[in-house]
């Protein structure tokens, strides 16, 4: 009653009031992440994956909302590799794996699964250095991106003895040559060398269920590849220098990622 016989002359206080009220509001959505138009990460909806990739500079993006957690690591110890017929490495960035990677990356979200591609270039400007810059890399990683369920080192083989006939290292699936996939387990510095051997055979299992014949098995080498760093740690080699094309690389990513996104399914 009161409020409704004051003077008109103290309207345009109450109307200043509302008008920062409205301001307060809108700064606090924008200072949380709700910004109209867009989902709870600050992302324009339909854009595209929702994919953090880090160069070298190490920067990281925003986290996703919970029920959108990065689940998936992805990084190349040796990013410079290439297919045939380029130079096996590229000498000035990251060469034909890291494109490789962005297949998987978007291949998983197709499946709805969330990953972080990680596109630092770790065997330049020396090789020797390269596991230790992506054990760097990956370890920062797992800090910035919590949830991380799965994390795969991406590279290509280069078999030193190939057989002379082509097909060695791909395989016809669907009507379709793809890159077969050999999984390798690292026992060196590896305390977790077990865990890793039950999800590459887990891995592997999956994917010859699902596409037979795609993989060349699991390897455990006596070599560190920083499996230690995570239990789902698995190297993957995808194709070989030799005998595999980067459109036949990027196919068999369809599989790989359909096998993952199966697995984190089934583990809830």
């Amino acid at each position: 009653m009161a409020l409704a016989k004051k003077p008109k002359s103290q309207g345009p206080g109450l109307l200043l009031l509302v008008v920062a009220l409205v301001v307060v509001a809108v700064a606090g959505a924008r200072f949380f992440g709700f910004v109209p138009g867009r989902d709870g990460g600050g992302r324009p909806p339909g854009d595209g994956p929702r994919v953090v990739e880090e160069g070298p500079s190490g920067g990281a993006g925003v986290l996703p909302r919970p029920q959108q957690m990065t689940e998936v690591l992805i990084y190349h110890t040796h990013t410079t590799e290439n297919y045939s017929p380029k130079a096996t490495h590229a000498t000035d960035g990251a060469g034909d794996v890291a494109a490789v990677g962005r297949a998987l990356v978007e291949e998983l979200e197709k499946q709805g699964v969330n990953s972080v591609h990680l596109l630092t270039v770790h065997d330049l400007p020396q090789w020797g250095g390269a596991a230790q810059n992506a054990r760097t890399s990956v370890a920062e990683a797992l800090e910035r991106n919590s949830g991380v369920r799965i994390v795969l080192d991406i590279h290509r083989d280069a078999i030193a003895d190939p057989p002379a006939e082509s097909g060695y290292a791909s395989a016809v699936i669907d009507g379709e040559e793809v890159a077969k996939l050999l999984l390798i387990v690292g026992t060196g510095n590896n305390p977790r060398v077990d865990a890793n051997i039950r999800f590459a055979e887990r891995l592997k299992d999956r994917l010859e269920q699902l596409a037979p014949g795609i993989t060349r098995g699991v390897r455990v080498l006596p070599r560190e590849t920083n499996g230690d760093l995570h239990d789902h740690h698995v190297t993957v080699y995808v194709g070989d220098y030799r005998d595999t094309t980067p459109e036949e690389a990027a196919r068999a990513m369809r599989w790989l990622a359909t096998a993952v996104a199966e697995l984190l399914r089934e583990d809830g």
